[in-house]
């Protein structure tokens, strides 16, 4: 695979539930590996969602954006988000699987699985802006 089939892509997407689709799209237009796409696709989606949903205290601002960066050469893809909402570490309070009670739990396996699926979860809190970049290792 050479860089001509997953071109480096940066998008501003609004935070909107309906945004995520230009994500989707994004990675499934690249050359990857069936499973690898699919496991792209549902961390990306986990992540996207948790930002719409708890990144902002009530409706994000006018005008802010979710900034998605996408980048993949033969061994890696990178999923990169970066919003303005309030600072928080997804990698922070995780919970602990031997005691989710699944009845009455709400919440927090959807980072799970998307850590779950990358090799490697940074974050850090720069300029006003969480960034979370993802790391998965491309497997034939």
């Amino acid at each position: 695979m050479d860089e001509t089939h997953c071109p480096e892509k940066h998008l501003a997407l609004a935070v909107d539930l309906e945004a995520f689709s230009r994500i989707r799209e994004t990675i499934l237009s690249c050359d990857l590996p069936r499973r690898t796409k699919f496991e792209l696709c549902l961390a990306a989606e986990e992540i996207f969602v948790n930002i719409c949903s708890y990144a902002f205290s009530g409706p994000a601002p006018e005008g802010e954006k979710i900034l998605f960066h996408f980048d993949c050469d033969e061994d890696h893809a990178v999923l990169r988000f970066s919003d303005g909402g309030r600072p928080f570490d997804p990698r922070t309070d995780l919970p602990d699987t031997e005691e989710y009670d699944i009845d009455t739990a709400v919440g927090g396996l959807g980072r799970l699985i998307a850590f779950t699926i990358a090799d490697s979860v940074d974050y850090e809190y720069l300029d006003g802006r969480n960034i979370l970049t993802i790391t998965k290792s491309i497997k034939s």
